[in-house]
């Protein structure tokens, strides 16, 4: 099992397996058979098809509650259904897109060992979509959280279905996350994953650091980040500020939010790690550059 997190062609891999041209050949057999081919639609176009469906989810939504219709109900499963299958073409060409990256630039890599020390690397990809990893009860996609503690440990990291957010149909699935039996392929340019934990907060800490982040963050407000989907809806969710912004602490101040309209799921930003790495999609750098 290889799970790759959408947006940054980053690998979680079996630590003996974790050697670059190995990886590309086995990420290859495991995924690529099932990987759309080039002619047909790309990531983007695939985002633009969910945003679309979504919209007339929420249309018949409303119709439903103004008077219930047989139609409605009728229409309202297939395009379930219909988005369901939308978001299984996004994940196989997002596969195939970091299969054939790997393959060609393998000299991009860099593997870590995921070690005391290095939890960051790991918080790097919290909110991130995760190719390629399904919950084993309900078959719906997972992705990697940890508990409310201020410095995570590798132990408080798990597999969490995205059903668990899903009110009329919940799954409580968890998996456990085993930083011993792993290993991290990343692109080798973000320096964030390149230093320590420590380092990593005592740069991200200064103040004429703090105060261009929060510029650039500010900067992209509103706008959305395509490889944070919303775990109920598959819809990219958008930047957002808490109100009374500017009087808070940077890592209390941003999150992310689903555009569907009356969906709460947020992805709150709260640590240097998950703000280099939307900085990093959005811009192609992170907080140190």
């Amino acid at each position: 099992m290889f799970d790759f997190f959408s947006g940054l062609f980053s690998f979680v891999v079996k630590a003996a397996e974790a050697v670059v041209s190995i990886a590309a050949k086995a990420i290859a057999g495991e995924m690529f058979s099932s990987a759309p081919s080039r002619s047909e639609a790309s990531a983007k176009c695939v985002i633009d098809n969910l945003k679309d469906i979504d919209r007339e989810i929420s249309d018949r939504e409303r119709s439903i509650a103004k008077s219930k219709s047989r139609l409605d109900a009728e229409s309202l499963a297939e395009l379930l259904d219909l988005r369901s299958a939308e978001y299984d073409k996004y994940e196989k060409i997002k596969a195939a897109d970091a299969v054939d990256d790997l393959e060609k630039n393998a000299d991009k890599y860099s593997e870590s060992k995921l070690i005391l020390g290095t939890e960051h690397k790991l918080q790097y990809h919290l909110g991130v979509a995760v190719i390629n990893r399904k919950c084993q009860q309900c078959y719906r996609p997972m992705k990697l959280q940890h508990r409310t503690v201020d410095d995570p440990k590798f132990d408080d990291f798990f597999w969490q279905c995205t059903g668990f957010y899903d009110s009329n149909a919940q799954c409580k699935n968890t998996l456990p996350f085993r930083a011993r039996d792993l290993s991290l392929l990343h692109n080798n340019d973000a320096i964030e994953l390149e230093i320590s934990k420590d380092d990593l907060i005592t740069i991200a800490s200064q103040k004429t650091t703090q105060a261009q982040t929060i510029k650039r963050l500010t900067g992209h407000l509103g706008e959305e980040d395509q490889d944070v989907p919303c775990p109920i809806h598959f819809v990219p969710m958008y930047l957002r500020e808490k109100r009374g912004g500017e009087s808070l602490p940077m890592l209390d101040r941003y999150h992310l939010a689903c555009t569907h309209k009356g969906c709460g799921q947020i992805a709150k930003l709260k640590s240097y790690p998950q703000l280099a790495a939307f900085l990093r999609r959005k811009e192609g750098q992170g907080i140190i550059h």
